[in-house]
């Protein structure tokens, strides 16, 4: 019997952070981070992840949530065990073990490490806008997509430094193509090391061998 961890890649930061306090050795298999933008192409490629784990693993936990319903309507492989979560910004909202399906605020962008160093969503649009439309429609167009925001918020979890010069300088531009100002919010690790350690308490779905996983049973 064996234990395999399924993971964003935007996470990566906090999946090894949380996998080094817990002392946990379980393999990690990474998902592409671009996926999330099509949750479609995201399921299929969890699907295909997980049916090409070896036969002996019988458990895959997760570190991801609901993520645009791209880990529901399939029948699990194998023991799934899931944050009953919406993404995976509320899963670092969480600092207790009290569970919420959706801890963010409306109108707020946030960020962590891998968003802006893996997967920098808003760079990259705003780049292939920016040539394929010229500065005044990428500029109308921008202001069109971000007009709700007010704030991006930058997830201090603990697993990178939130205040690197680097890493600030990239949430600058961030900011100022969205529109809005940045600021750093009170996050944490918790809901990942509790996942690698085995608690499995009320944040959590274990999803067994066979069972189909459904919206409903994350609000």
């Amino acid at each position: 019997m064996t234990t395999v961890i399924l993971a964003c890649e935007i996470l990566k930061q906090e999946v090894e952070a949380a996998r080094e306090k817990v002392n946990c050795s379980y393999p990690i298999v990474y998902i592409d981070g671009g996926l999330h933008m099509v949750p479609q192409k995201l399921r299929q490629e969890i699907e295909k992840k997980l049916q090409e784990l070896p036969p002996e693993v019988d458990t895959v936990l997760l570190a991801m949530a609901l993520c645009g319903n791209a880990i529901v309507g399939f029948a699990a492989p194998c023991r799934l065990v899931v944050p009953r979560m919406d993404d995976c910004a509320t899963i670092f909202l969480h600092q207790n073990d009290e569970r919420h399906a959706n801890l963010k605020e409306k109108g707020h962008f946030y960020l962590n490490y891998g968003y802006i160093n893996i997967k920098n969503f808003v760079q990259d649009d705003y780049d292939y806008a920016l040539e394929k439309y010229g500065p005044r429609r990428c500029e109308k167009m921008t202001r069109i997509l971000y007009q709700d925001y007010v704030s991006v918020d930058v997830v201090e979890n603990g697993a990178y430094d939130a205040h690197d010069k680097d890493f600030l300088a990239k949430v600058e531009k961030v900011a100022g193509i969205i529109g809005c100002p940045y600021r750093h919010v009170p996050a944490s690790n918790l809901v990942l090391e509790k996942l690698f350690a085995g608690r499995w308490d009320g944040q959590f779905m274990v999803v067994e061998k066979g069972q189909i996983l459904q919206t409903e049973q994350f609000f």
